[in-house]
């Protein structure tokens, strides 16, 4: 079982699109998927439950909240045989609070919008995640997901080369497309539209889930980063 937690305490970087779409993508491949919601506003549970039955099965765990006729180990039961759970995390998570799911994670994924506000903000989440991480001997890989991608302008630059003097590996870059506001009105992910325009979509997650998968993730814009420098200033 592979546990990839979606994660970055800014709020508004796309994670429960993106755990919506990793948990579609594996379940329409035929893996038994869980997706568990701990955030509050509870976007990916109420995804879940528009989800039609026709679709491949997603298993659902509301962590956001506690049943007074369960137990909580009840409530986060995993089904036997579960082949990959994502786990959609809170803006401005208090990380004591998802411990058990970093625990068994193999993965976190931090989705970060490529603007100065969030650059920023994500670089300090990534440093108090490292800290936290050698306080509790948890080594999972971390990854950074460039999201919402407009244009690759001097700010997407700047966050290749912020996270990458940082070490953290970029697995992919997510494009902004009308076909995700599509996904989330039908309660499916963009792998499971059959739509022409999706396609193109479809193959901006296919170094993530490389990634995830265990394959290495591609170097973005490998050939043009030496005509594509950045100084610092672009943070300003």
């Amino acid at each position: 079982m592979r546990t990839i937690v979606v994660l970055n305490g800014k709020g508004g970087s796309g994670k429960s699109t993106i755990s919506t779409n990793l948990a579609g993508y594996f379940a329409n491949s035929g893996y038994l998927t869980v997706l568990k919601d701990c955030d509050p506003q509870g976007s990916s549970s109420a995804w879940l439950e528009q989800r039609s039955s026709a679709r491949a099965k997603i298993y659902g765990i509301v962590a956001n909240r506690t049943h007074i006729h369960s137990t909580r180990v009840w409530q986060h039961r995993i089904p036997p045989k579960t082949d990959y759970v994502i786990v959609d995390s809170p803006a401005g998570v208090d990380l004591n609070r998802i411990l058990d799911s970093l625990r068994f994670a193999n993965k976190i994924l931090i989705p970060v919008i490529p603007s100065p506000i969030d650059i920023r903000a994500s670089s300090l989440f990534i440093h108090e995640l490292l800290k936290f991480m050698k306080i509790y001997r948890i080594k999972p890989e971390i990854s950074v997901c460039v999201s919402r991608v407009t244009r690759k302008g001097p700010s997407y630059y700047a966050l290749l080369r912020v996270f990458g003097n940082l070490g953290i590996k970029i697995s992919g870059c997510i494009n902004e497309s009308e076909n995700y506001i599509r996904a989330a009105e039908l309660s499916t992910s963009i792998h499971e539209m059959s739509s022409p325009s999706c396609e193109k979509d479809k193959l901006d997650w296919r170094s993530i889930v490389d990634w995830i998968t265990g394959d290495e993730p591609i170097s973005l814009d490998k050939n043009n980063s030496d005509d594509k420098k950045v100084s610092e200033s672009a943070l300003a």
